[in-house]
């Protein structure tokens, strides 16, 4: 049987929500490893500092420009998004903004396919 560890006894290293799940040693080992690494320690050239700030602030910025829409979707289809959502441990309504993000920005492939 292979050894896990539950999220719970390693509570510096997962967020609340994560504390029943279990890893393995291996992940535990990388979650730790980056838990201790100090970003701060990090040396850019003074061009790529600018380029990541102006990244950092972009990103920043079209995550606060949000817009709530209103849309219509079967019961059926709700309650498949909500059963993927809490098996992947996030709300149904993030799980649908991140697939409409994913074909917004050509991530997953839309195509039309006639009946």
């Amino acid at each position: 049987m292979k050894k896990t560890i539950k999220g719970k006894k390693i509570p510096h290293l997962v967020e609340p929500q994560f504390y029943n799940m279990e890893f393995d040693p291996a992940e535990v080992e990388e979650m730790q490893a980056i838990h201790d690494a100090n970003p701060k320690n990090l040396k850019f050239s003074p061009k790529k500092e600018a380029e990541l700030k102006e990244m950092f602030s972009k990103a920043v910025k079209e995550t606060k420009e949000k817009k709530a829409i209103s849309i219509r979707l079967s019961n059926a289809d709700i309650n498949g998004v909500k059963k993927i959502a809490e098996r992947e441990w996030i709300p149904y309504q993030t799980l649908i903004a991140s697939i409409v993000h994913k074909i917004a920005t050509g991530k997953i492939k839309f195509q039309v396919i006639s009946e």
